[in-house]
């Protein structure tokens, strides 16, 4: 059962971050600036001893009580860092990333 749950709040995290993205989104484009997709720490070749300068500088644990253990795991669970890069042009980017796009001359791709 607590597999389940585990497995449900991930998927509600990500369906979140998504939206979140989007509206963020919306709002850079009317300044001339697009996203690039989010991507955290601990993804790929992103190392997760990332997770504590970014942490640090966004003073996480001060101002919303986030904080990180040694291994470099937040809690609480399910707690999301990312970076998101911004452009000055329209690209046909996918918010689920590079995995699911063909483009294979991208010079962002990962």
């Amino acid at each position: 059962r607590s597999v389940a749950l585990q497995a449900c709040a991930a998927a509600y995290l990500e369906e979140y971050c998504d939206r979140c993205q989007e509206e963020l989104g919306k709002e850079l484009e009317k300044e001339g600036g697009y996203l690039r997709p989010r991507f955290s720490p601990g993804y790929g070749d992103f190392d997760i001893r990332c997770q504590e300068p970014i942490m640090r500088m966004l003073d996480c644990a001060k101002l919303i009580g986030l904080s990180m253990t040694d291994g470099c795991m937040m809690t609480p669970t399910k707690s999301v860092t990312a970076v998101i890069g911004i452009i000055p042009f329209k690209e046909r980017c996918p918010v689920q990333g590079c995995e699911t796009c063909e483009s294979t001359d991208c010079p962002y791709r990962r």
